[in-house]
């Protein structure tokens, strides 16, 4: 079987599909009876004989066609006694219409007392674009304004827009940092976008 795994990736209303050949490996006919579908709310599925016994293909297709990720698994039953179950595992990761890089802002690890005593701030940098056609502006963004300062910059008109994120010192804690990043835009099937910033204060 080729491959063990299907990747279904794509944007929100794009026709995502993905495909796996199964091949017999006896000189038994292989039949396939598919068994459990862990994501049949998600993903349809097509078994397709290539050659009677011995070919199959297998054409995934996503069916949501919205913003998300998701992941299961189709177990299919054979009539192999060394290999009597199959499994494919199905990973979607259907993105909107904007384009977040990267799609989560990692810090790291933060020394609290030398970010209080140096006079650099920690800063990270992201870029925001439409990965579809058609101009899009940001209106706002959310975010913990006792933790971050932002800074959005319009590189290119309509199309692309660079975010700077700088970590303040003054309310940190020490342990685990999870905080989100709220974009509002004027865009109607897309009009909001969360990034996810994450560290560990110390």
């Amino acid at each position: 079987m080729k491959p063990h795994s299907v990747h279904l990736r794509g944007f929100k209303g794009d026709q995502i599909m993905g495909e796996v050949t199964i091949h017999a490996y006896e000189d038994l006919p292989l039949t396939l009876k598919p068994s459990k579908f862990s994501i049949s709310n998600k993903v349809d599925y097509e078994i397709k004989t290539i050659e009677e016994g011995k070919v199959y293909s297998l054409t995934f297709r996503d069916k949501l066609r919205q913003k998300g990720k998701y992941r299961g698994i189709l177990e299919i039953k054979t009539n192999y006694p060394k290999k009597p179950k199959l499994k494919i595992r199905v990973y979607g990761n259907i993105k909107g219409s904007l384009q977040v890089t990267p799609e989560r802002i990692y810090l790291g690890r933060v020394d609290i007392t030398r970010l209080k005593a140096s006079k650099t701030k920690m800063v990270r940098s992201f870029k925001v674009k439409s990965a579809i056609k058609g101009e899009f502006k940001i209106e706002k963004i959310d975010y913990n304004h006792d933790l971050f300062e932002v800074n959005l910059r319009e590189i290119e008109a309509g199309r692309t827009y660079d975010v700077e994120l700088k970590l303040l010192a003054k309310k940190i804690h020490p342990g685990r940092l999870s905080e989100k990043l709220t974009i509002h835009t004027n865009m109607k099937d897309d009009p909001i976008t969360v990034v996810d910033v994450i560290g560990h204060v110390k």
